[in-house]
């Protein structure tokens, strides 16, 4: 199926089951990428219960990722490039097999919820380009649980203090793209000679 979604034009309206051979995990994903939606995040995605993706990225969307959201098995959320507001939301943190959140340049403000840190099974994060943060408070996250990360992308999301020395960040081993855009840090940076899979 990876190849499959390589081939599809962005402006592709897809619902999509997914099914790969016998004993793999089935797949129900939506995806309305480049479609010039307007209006809120819809939080009536809730009355598909078993929806796992969710992409919604290069759209006019506004408001906030609904916190219903929290009650869906999401694996995937895609939310960029839209016109979103307002924090993101807590309620994340309480998505305890989401495995992706790409929430760049869509106009939240920070800082980045801590409950971040809870979601075990992530391997691909990228946010950035969040607006209004209080800086004085807004620290680097803590991310010493997700050991699963391949891809961590923070890129202008108004953190402040020091950059968490390498260990903190636990096992990555996995980890094969590391972006960190330095706002308000200090000059500390990660003992990048620890790094053996980069």
């Amino acid at each position: 199926m990876a190849g499959y979604e390589e081939e599809m034009d962005d402006r592709e309206v897809i619902m999509l089951v997914l099914v790969a051979g016998r004993g793999a995990r089935m797949r129900v994903g939506l995806t309305l990428k480049s479609q010039n939606l307007q209006g809120k995040l819809p939080p009536e995605l809730v009355k598909f219960p078993y929806l796992q993706e969710i992409d919604l990225s290069r759209n006019y969307l506004n408001g906030t990722i609904p916190p219903e959201w929290a009650s869906l098995p999401l694996v995937n959320i895609v939310v960029e490039f839209n016109l979103l507001s307002g924090a993101i939301p807590a309620e994340l943190g309480d998505l305890p097999r989401i495995e992706r959140i790409v929430i760049q340049g869509s106009g939240f403000d920070g800082p980045i919820p801590p409950g971040i840190g809870h979601m075990t099974n992530m391997s691909d994060l990228r946010i950035s380009d969040l607006n209004g943060n209080d800086t004085t408070s807004a620290t680097f996250p803590p991310l010493r649980n997700l050991t699963q990360l391949k891809y961590l992308i923070l890129r202008s999301c108004n953190m402040n203090g020091s950059l968490p020395e390498y260990r903190d960040l636990g096992d990555t081993t996995n980890l094969k793209v590391l972006l960190v855009h330095i706002d308000a840090f200090s000059a500390y940076l990660f003992a990048c000679h620890l790094v053996t899979s980069l």
